[in-house]
């Protein structure tokens, strides 16, 4: 999928930040999070990095020529670009920037000096609708399509831009509380998401439930023109992954149990029990083994996993949000579920009979 680029906003003037603890609280996420959890040598570690960066970035508006330069690379310079214009002691001190813990106005991506604070906006046609998308110097920006569509915007590697959404869904929805310890990185999202950090198992497979029941839909995106900047905001595939999240399965049941199933579940089940199949009181549960047979969930059907008449549905993608498993037939018969008249229709003329 092609995303058509609208436009590029560039900051007013160029000028030195000068950041402060302060005046960055708010408009600096990253450093209010960084801030609040420190003391001690760390406070002092921040207010260290805080002037080592204030420093770089007035050592980069004394050199003469930089501004003009850099804007007239449309807001980038290379390194050889700098040895041409500085020398290569000078090229190596303006491309010698730290790792900061917090969001700063230059970075340096692929050998290229940039600004932190851009903003890219594409327009993407997708599922009956036209989305803004925004790449902004934001560390994770969501968008909104209809009232019931959610449009979030992942681009980094491992997805946990897409699961940290989904971690406020299933809070909002009182199915994760928020002292619940297995989810802390989420709770300051906005500092952890760029560190190499393993993704949340349950968040995962809770995505993965919601995908299967056609809840959850992701879509590829590349630009349509070459662009340094959405390269950085990229995967390193060179994608952003648009993912629609239909929030209205928090109406049907099926999916919730299948959640809350998930939730309550230990990493272990998680890990090696990847089927769903519905016991005799028609409850959820875990297994490592496939089910043996199907069933709609509303119409209390079963029948067998070849059935034509239900796989013709799923294809259509009618069925999946009621589809269920069952490990044995006795099963399906104890937890309600009478016979497909398709493909069982000996024993659902018999079922039909036994009901007169």
């Amino acid at each position: 999928m092609i995303a058509k680029l609208i436009s590029f906003k560039k900051p007013e003037n160029m000028q030195p930040l000068n950041i402060t603890i302060d005046n960055c609280k708010f408009k600096n996420t990253s450093l209010y999070y960084t801030y609040t959890a420190a003391s001690g040598d760390c406070h002092n570690e921040l207010c260290k990095k805080l002037y080592e960066y204030n420093s770089y970035e007035k050592f980069l508006f004394s050199l003469n020529g930089f501004v003009k330069a850099f804007i007239e690379k449309n807001y980038t310079l290379s390194y050889d670009q700098a040895v041409n214009l500085w020398g290569k002691d000078t090229a190596a001190a303006i491309f010698a920037e730290d790792d900061y813990p917090f969001k700063t106005q230059f970075i340096v991506f692929n050998n290229n000096l940039m600004l932190h604070n851009f903003e890219l906006n594409y327009k993407i046609e997708l599922d009956a609708m036209v989305i803004q998308l925004k790449i902004t110097n934001d560390d994770i920006i969501y968008s909104k399509g209809d009232k019931t569509k959610c449009v979030i915007v992942n681009s980094i590697d491992n997805k946990n831009d897409i699961y940290a959404y989904l971690y406020g869904i299933l809070w909002d929805l009182n199915l994760i509380t928020f002292d619940d310890e297995r989810f802390e990185a989420y709770d300051a999202y906005e500092q952890w998401r760029l560190e190499d950090k393993t993704v949340n198992l349950h968040l995962e497979r809770c995505w993965e439930v919601l995908k299967s029941m056609g809840y959850a839909q992701e879509h590829e995106v590349v630009s349509n023109v070459s662009n340094l900047y959405w390269n950085y905001a990229a995967q390193s595939n060179g994608a952003i992954i648009i993912a629609l999240l239909d929030t209205t399965f928090n109406k049907n049941m099926l999916a919730m149990d299948k959640l809350k199933l998930i939730l309550n579940s230990s990493e272990k089940d998680i890990k090696t029990k990847h089927y769903f199949l519905t016991d005799s009181d028609n409850m959820q549960y875990l297994s490592d083994e496939k089910g043996t047979l199907g069933g709609h969930w509303k119409l209390k059907i079963y029948g067998e996993l070849n059935c034509k008449s239900a796989n013709h549905y799923i294809d259509k993608g009618q069925y999946i949000r009621n589809r269920v498993f069952f490990k044995s037939e006795s099963d399906a018969i104890s937890a309600g579920y009478r016979p497909c008249a398709v493909c069982m229709r000996e024993k659902y003329d018999l079922w039909k009979k036994l009901q007169k």
